[in-house]
Formats: C-alpha cells, structure tokens, sequence
C-alpha cells in the first residue's frame, strides 16, 4: 500500500504492511535542501496511518544517521550525525522506534547505501551517463576511496523480508551490498560492460559544493555528504544477510554496477522535476571539481553576488571546477584547463575586471570623504593596492596559464616533460594565486575596508545605524573568513561569506548616499 497523509489513511486491517518508499531510488534533486520542510510532516502521516490500520511500517532508509564512522558501518552503531539531512533520518527512526516501542505501531527500517541499478537516478549513474557519451565523468570527492554500492532490488527483497519476519520488526538492518568498490572502479565496471573507453574522472570537492550552493540549494546541502567519499565507506551486512536466508530468499546481493551501464543506453524516464532539475541546475555537480585552501580567503570571497563576479563564478564553477580546481597539483589542473580553456579563460577575464573595478570605488568613495582628513587618503590607497594584487593573481590564467597547458599538450606521452611543466604551473599557482591574490590581497582589501569602516563611522555622512551595518560587515568578513578556512569550519565560512556579500552590497549603498550628499551640497 502507498504512504498516505494521515487525513486519507486507511480503514483499520485495509493491509498488512505499509512501505515507505517516498524518494526511492534517490532523492529528489528539487526537494534534496528542503528535506526539513518534506520529512517532517509526511514521517508523522506515515505514523498515524499505520496506527489506524495496524499496518507494519516498514521504511526504505539510507546510512545518513550514522555520520562518519571508523570502519564498517553496522546496525549496531548509534544514530550521530550532526549534519541537517542526517539528523532528519535518524529523528524519523527515533519517532517510530519510540511508537514501536510504546506498542502503537510495528515498525522495522532498512538502510541502503548509494544506489546502483535499473532505472536508478545516483551519483553513479550521472557518472555512467557522462562515460557512455564520452565525456569527462565528475564525481563527489575521491574517486580511489572504497565505497559500497546497493543495488535497488536488493532493497526490496530485504524490505518485503523485513516486513513479514516479526522478529525482525522494531530495529534497522543495512541492505545486502555487492562487495565495496571505489568510484574509479566502479565507473570502470561500467565501461567494460558496456564495451566503451574509460573516460577522465574530475573530482568535486565539498568547498565547490558549497560555493555552488549560493545558487543552487541542493549542491549546497550535498557537501554535508561528501565525507562519504572522502573516506572508506563500506557496510557490515551479515545480519540482514542472515535475516533473508531465514526468509527463504538466499543468494549473494546483485552485481550493481554493470546492470547500470546497460541500464544507462536507455534510462527510465525521470519525474519531471528530476528532468526540469537535470536541464536547469546540472546534477552532474555544474561540471565542477576542486578547490585551493590557499584561495579559500580572497576566492571564495570573489565577489559572488556582484554583477561581473557572479558572471564569472557561474563560467568558472560550471565549467571549470573553480574553485576546488585550485588545490590539485598541475597536472591535474592542466587537464582540467586544457578540458574548458575558453571558458575558464573568459571567467578569469570577468573576473580580473571585477577587481579592476574596486580602484575607481576606493578613489571616488576617498574623494567624497575628502573633507575628512587624510586618513580617507591613506585608506583609499589600500584598497588601490589590493585591487592590483587580486588583478595580478588572476590575470595569470588568461595569460600565462596557457602557456602552460600548450606545453602540456605538447609533452604527451613525455613523462619527464609533464612533470617539468606540472611544477612550473605549481610555482606560478603558489606564487601568483596564493601570495599575491589570496593573501597579500585580501589584506589589503581587509585594510582598506576595516579603515573605511572607522572613517564613515567618524565622519557622520551617513546615517549612524548604516555606518554600524558597515562596520559590523567589515569585521564579520575580514575575521571570520580566514579563521573558518584555517580550521575547516563550512558552515562558520560560509556565514563569512554571506557576511562579504552584505558588506560589499553596502559599499554600493555607501556610494550613491555619498553622491546624493554630494549633489546637495
């Protein structure tokens, strides 16, 4: 019987067992960040109805509640993931644990891993679709981490045991899994399968996930996951294994990964909003990969809701991967480059020009502040000084970087050549992205702001509670950016970064007052 809201459950003994297979194979792309909002309210429907039919609950779960682990994951475990989605699962469990528990309702959870199979819409399978057209395969994290792949009709013979065994109700059991393989592997499996080449893997790391998740909600929330594949993630499954021998259903699980290569010449039609999702959003993660920690302080504060900026984070983070392309080694990066040269360089092109244009805004802001002293003066050249050291970091990839990657191209085949190149993109990336763009120029730009800031504030042009938004802006950015990236804190940097946009949404505001002042006087 299909879950029903509460107000259209079912007279009592209507049936035996209500499955909750909402979402099955994978989650909705559209509804992935608002899972707080969907789970909630359909998890408590699921309830009552199958209190008021004396149905078994038995619901399709995933291995989000228990977090990252040390090991094998195993239903012994507890349920401690501190991410939102994680949380959601492991409180709808916890909700009908307790009614089992208190004698309401009979209820039993199997938990599966990534899916694999026939008709399945997965991080694998978008894999599968990009191998057999040929094309360069994005995949969450690394692709060499060992990770365990279920396949959906596995799930449901242990979904239909689980049910009908008594013993088996009030606990989770994890799915009967196909043997771990890495993503390189499994994407392998597939090409072989399917009798087509290999293709080139790019990996797309969390700090790209979250920067794509300004504009795309679910990529965002999709970083939360990421350990998944930054890490062993492999199941214990002998329980389950044993519960389905006793339910007269034996047999190793099904081989996932070649079922899904055949299966991807063809796919199931998706639900339209997994199709509207696929053409508009790019589940294939916006073909994006990696991210520097060096740039982690000025880029990810590279200007994502300005009008140029924006325009080249959208080239860059679709096309190119920006910006977690910046942490791989050259050559990795060089191939990466070589794959979407025009577009990364036009992105980087927007991208030098949004710079540019903080020195007109630092000048025309000192000259209307002029009547203040000369501390405007000593502040403006600053941020003068900050918009030429960002100019100098960028502008390395639409001049010298390909440079770089006609050298690359040019030495396949020579390993002792790729390597030489390789390390002189190194040296440039370090020096040119790391000391001058990142560092040196954030400083800078962090100076000019922090002074500006104190000047407004002093100075009385404004309105005094607009100058304390300023100021409060200013210091929330300039702080809490770098020491979120230092320590790895997402959710901290991210705060810093929303902190940026409101700040430079500010600077704006701050200079059409000073204009409007100016014409008054």
């Amino acid at each position: 019987m299909p879950a029903v809201p509460s107000r259209h459950a079912a007279k009592p003994h209507d049936c035996d067992s209500l499955w909750n297979c909402y979402l099955l194979p994978y989650p909705n792309p559209a509804d992935y960040h608002r899972w707080a909002q969907v789970w909630p309210p359909l998890a408590a429907s699921l309830l009552t109805a199958a209190e008021a039919t004396g149905a078994v609950l038995a619901t399709v779960g995933n291995l989000y509640p228990y977090g990252p682990v040390d090991g094998a994951m195993h239903e012994g475990l507890p349920d401690a993931a501190t991410f939102t989605n994680g949380r959601i699962r492991a409180a709808m469990w916890a909700d009908a644990l307790a009614a089992h528990r208190s004698g309401r309702v009979r209820a039993v959870e199997v938990r599966a891993s990534d899916y694999a199979g026939p008709g399945v819409y997965s991080h694998l399978s978008v894999g599968a679709t990009s191998l057999l057209g040929g094309r360069t395969a994005r995949v969450i994290g690394s692709a060499d981490q060992p990770h365990t792949w279920t396949d959906t009709r596995d799930t449901a013979r242990l979904l239909v045991a689980a049910a009908a065994d008594a013993s088996a109700h009030g606990r989770t059991w994890i799915v009967p899994s196909s043997p771990p393989r890495t993503q390189r592997e499994a994407l392998t499996d597939l090409a072989t399968a399917a009798g087509v080449p290999m293709v080139r893997l790019a990996p797309v790391g969390r700090r790209t996930l979250r920067v794509l998740g300004l504009v795309n909600g679910p990529l965002g929330v999709m970083a939360d996951t990421c350990y998944q594949f930054d890490r062993p993630f492999v199941v214990d499954d002998r329980a389950a294994r044993a519960l389905r021998s006793r339910a007269d259903r034996p047999g190793p699980p099904r081989s996932a990964t070649p079922s899904t290569a055949y299966d991807a010449r063809s796919p199931r039609p998706a639900p339209r909003r997994c199709r509207d999702e696929h053409r508009h959003r790019g589940p294939d993660l916006g073909r994006g990969h990696r991210h520097d920690r060096r740039a982690a302080v000025d880029r990810r504060l590279a200007r994502p809701l300005r009008g140029e900026s924006l325009l080249g984070y959208l080239i860059l983070g679709t096309q190119f991967g920006w910006p977690d392309v910046l942490d791989q080694p050259g050559t990795t990066a060089l191939d990466a480059f070589v794959e979407a040269e025009t577009a990364a360089r036009i992105g980087f092109t927007v991208f030098t020009a949004s710079s540019l244009v903080l020195i007109p805004a630092a000048l025309g802001v000192q000259q209307a502040l002029a009547p203040v002293g000369p501390a405007g003066r000593t502040f403006a050249a600053f941020g003068v000084l900050a918009a030429f050291a960002q100019v100098l970091g960028w502008i390395r990839w639409p001049l010298a970087v390909p440079t770089l990657a006609d050298s690359w191209r040019a030495a396949e085949g020579d390993e002792v050549a790729r390597a030489s190149v390789a390390a002189s993109y190194d040296v440039l990336n370090a020096y040119g992205g790391g000391a001058l763009g990142e560092h040196l120029g954030w400083l800078l730009q962090a100076v000019w702001a922090v002074g500006l800031a104190v000047v407004v504030l002093r100075a009385e042009v404004v309105p005094g509670w607009f100058a304390r938004v300023g100021a409060v802006a200013t210091v929330a950015w300039a702080v809490t950016v770098p020491v979120a990236t230092s320590a790895r804190l997402d959710a901290l940097e991210l705060w810093g970064l929303t902190a940026y946009s409101v700040w430079y949404v500010w600077l704006l505001v701050l200079g059409v007052l000073l204009m409007r002042r100016d014409r008054r006087s």
